[in-house]
Order: C-alpha cells, then sequence, then structure tokens
C-alpha cells in the first residue's frame, strides 16, 4: 500500500471511530442515492429511482430557477426525473443524453460555442468512469478523468486522474439520513480538506432527480446539490472563503420555494419552479 492509500486510510478510520465513539453528524459539499441492477458485468447498471414522498405529498422536480441577476432552467425527459438539459441566461448550457436509462455523454457550451464533453465508460465490474475532452465540436483534446466508486445505494468516493493516468486526488463521502454530510478531498502530496454540510429535514429540491450525484459535479451552480434535504451550510476547515450558507421559504408540498445563497459578501435570492411527476 502506498503513501497515498495509507493517509487516506487512516482519515475515514479517523472519521468512523469518531461518529461511532461521540455520535456526531458529520457535514460535506455534493456534491450528486443510487441503486445498483447488474445485467451483465459489462453494462452494469447504477439507478436511482426517486425516493417515495414520505410525506404522502406530490413529488416535484424543479424547472426553473429566478433571481435579479439568473435565471436558469432545467428540462427532463417526460414525466421523469432524467434531466436533460441545463440553460443558464448566463449563457452556459449542458446537454445530456442517455444510454440504458442512465447518463451517457454531457455536451456543454458557452453562448453556443461547444467547448468541452464528458462521457462514461464502465469497465467490466461496472464501475463507471468519467472522462473530460476539450471539444470544439471538432477538435477533441482528453483532459482527464475520474472513476465514481458505489457502496450499495451510495457514492463514497472518487478518484481523480490526469490526462496520462496518473493519481492526483481522492475525494471520500460519508451519508446521513439520505444526505452527503461529510466530504474528504486529499490531495497530492498530501493536501487534505474537510468540508461538512448540515441540512433542514424538509423535502430536497433535487430529491426525485435521478443521477444528481453524477450529474453535479459537473455543474457550474452552487446550490445544486445531492441529497433528500436541503443544505443550510458548508464549511470547508482548509478554505473557509468557500464557505456557503442557505436559507429558504418552502411551499405547501414543504419544498423549498424560494432559497437565499449566501457565499462570502454575495448573497442571491432564487424564486424556485416546479412540475410534478405523475406516479
Amino acid at each position: 500500500m502506498n503513501r497515498f492509500a495509507k493517509k487516506l486510510n487512516t482519515i475515514i478510520l479517523k472519521n468512523f471511530i469518531m461518529r461511532s465513539a461521540l455520535k456526531i453528524t458529520l457535514y460535506s459539499l455534493l456534491f450528486f442515492t443510487v441503486s445498483c441492477k447488474k445485467s451483465s458485468p459489462k453494462e452494469q447498471e447504477i439507478t436511482k429511482e426517486p425516493p417515495a414522498n414520505e410525506q404522502g405529498g406530490k413529488a416535484l422536480i424543479p424547472v426553473k430557477f429566478e433571481s435579479d441577476r439568473l435565471s436558469i432552467s432545467l428540462q427532463y425527459r417526460e414525466n421523469t426525473g432524467e434531466l436533460i438539459e441545463i440553460s443558464g441566461s448566463d449563457g452556459y448550457t449542458t446537454k445530456i443524453t442517455y444510454k440504458n436509462q442512465q447518463p451517457y455523454v454531457l455536451i456543454k457550451s458557452k453562448s453556443g460555442n461547444q467547448f468541452e464533453t464528458v462521457d462514461y465508460v464502465w469497465d467490466k465490474q461496472g464501475v463507471p468512469k468519467a472522462r473530460s475532452f476539450s471539444d470544439n465540436g471538432t477538435v477533441n483534446i482528453h483532459k482527464g478523468s475520474y472513476v465514481l466508486t458505489y457502496d450499495q445505494n451510495y457514492l463514497n468516493r472518487i478518484t481523480y486522474y490526469t490526462s496520462n493516468g496518473t493519481l492526483f486526488r481522492e475525494t471520500v463521502f460519508q451519508y446521513t439520513a439520505g444526505n452527503p454530510t461529510t466530504k474528504t478531498i486529499l490531495d497530492l502530496p498530501e493536501q487534505q480538506q474537510n468540508i461538512t454540510r448540515s441540512y433542514d429535514t424538509k423535502n430536497g429540491i433535487f430529491k426525485h432527480l435521478k443521477y444528481a450525484e453524477r450529474l453535479f459535479p459537473e455543474t457550474r451552480y452552487l446550490f445544486f446539490t445531492d441529497g433528500q434535504n436541503n443544505p443550510l451550510s458548508s464549511s470547508n476547515s482548509k478554505f473557509p472563503q468557500e464557505n456557503v450558507t442557505c436559507s429558504y421559504q418552502y411551499n405547501k408540498e414543504d419544498y423549498p420555494s424560494e432559497l437565499t445563497l449566501s457565499h462570502g459578501s454575495e448573497k442571491q435570492t432564487f424564486k424556485i419552479t416546479y412540475t410534478e411527476l405523475k406516479q
């Protein structure tokens, strides 16, 4: 076991001991629950079904975020939680295509000009890997990749590699009540940061969005996060300037109808519009 792996395992063991002995809930960012469905090993499908609405209300998915500075629209496959496009008034658009009912290729553009693609491939054990390319539609240059490792229903590790296959980062997630509540990042050479996140107890904005844990690392918006509930705060132990706080107003179905995001000296309030999934 190399020095990098020993360091990471020590971090994971310490987090487990602290959580068991002191019963402390650790919190995190991220950023996108998943269930595994096997066909053949090469085509192993990791799917995320929208959870049942515990409160017996409507299953809602967000279609628009609007503030005085930014408007973001989301499009889905009809009557599903499968996101196919994110477009913002800032000129950025991400289009998502699917294969075997899961994300396959993401195409990113700015003001109509394509600049990046991300595709997903699977190894013989069905472990998904995302590959990133600088891509203007004609010239395609490999930038790097990352492997997504799942433990039962949850994404618990992302391992990042350069374009020549060199490992340079590992991120480990821990969950509480369906929310990614702690994120430990280990960068070479042995630079560590711990990010903790707290949540409310209401219906999460993206609760019924499939593959959020896989798609949201590729989005540019801070409040696009995976989880059953809504983040209230995100704290970075190494870079406190990246700390984020959120507050909400809720609709009658207990989904946020308004989000106020504070990041450093910046504050922005978004009105949220939903559509209902017919189940």
